[in-house]
């Protein structure tokens, strides 16, 4: 099934990234092949599926092919579903550790874009969803939350950084360092 094929492309792809001297080559090579062969396409269009494992597994992929050039072409086609899906997997009262981990890194990722995407970003409700990880518990997800707010506000701009002051950022940058 596709769920199941999603779930082999993104274990292949973690596992490409840990060979040795060769395996950030080797994760830039299987994005490009992703993108150009309509891979990105595929997972974008899942990210709204009903099917929950579909919609998870498609999410997984994403959070592992965001390469330069695949940022670039999900900010132009598929922002609003994949923040969308980053956000879910943020909220809720009974939390999915794996869920929350794609969610904030899918978000970390995207706010190392541009200026522009990361005002998407955060109108979207990325940083509120970043915010309200910084109090988990689980290491992983609080990486990619330090990761999310230092890129919002390395590549943010002025507009974005007053929201990050707003919303209390600097309160969180101390306790995740």
């Amino acid at each position: 099934s596709l769920t199941s094929w999603l779930s082999k492309v993104s274990n292949m792809m973690v596992k490409a990234r840990g060979v040795p001297r060769f395996g950030q080559d080797i994760g830039e090579t299987l994005c490009d092949i992703m993108k150009n062969n309509g891979g990105v396409d595929l997972v974008i269009d899942n990210l709204g599926a009903s099917h929950a494992a579909l919609q998870f597994n498609s999410a997984k992929v994403l959070s592992e092919c965001l390469s330069t050039d695949n940022k670039n072409y999900v900010v132009e086609k598929g922002l609003n579903q994949a923040v969308a899906v980053a956000n879910k997997y943020g909220v809720g009262v009974v939390k999915d550790v794996t869920k929350t981990r794609v969610g904030t890194l899918i978000l970390e990722n995207l706010f190392n874009h541009s200026e522009g995407a990361c005002g998407d970003v955060i109108a979207l409700g990325g940083l509120d969803t970043v915010l309200n990880e910084c109090q988990s518990v689980d290491i992983e997800t609080l990486r990619h939350c330090a990761g999310a707010l230092a890129n919002a506000a390395m590549y943010g701009g002025s507009e974005n950084q007053e929201q990050m002051v707003k919303r209390k950022v600097p309160n969180w940058l101390f306790p995740l360092a």
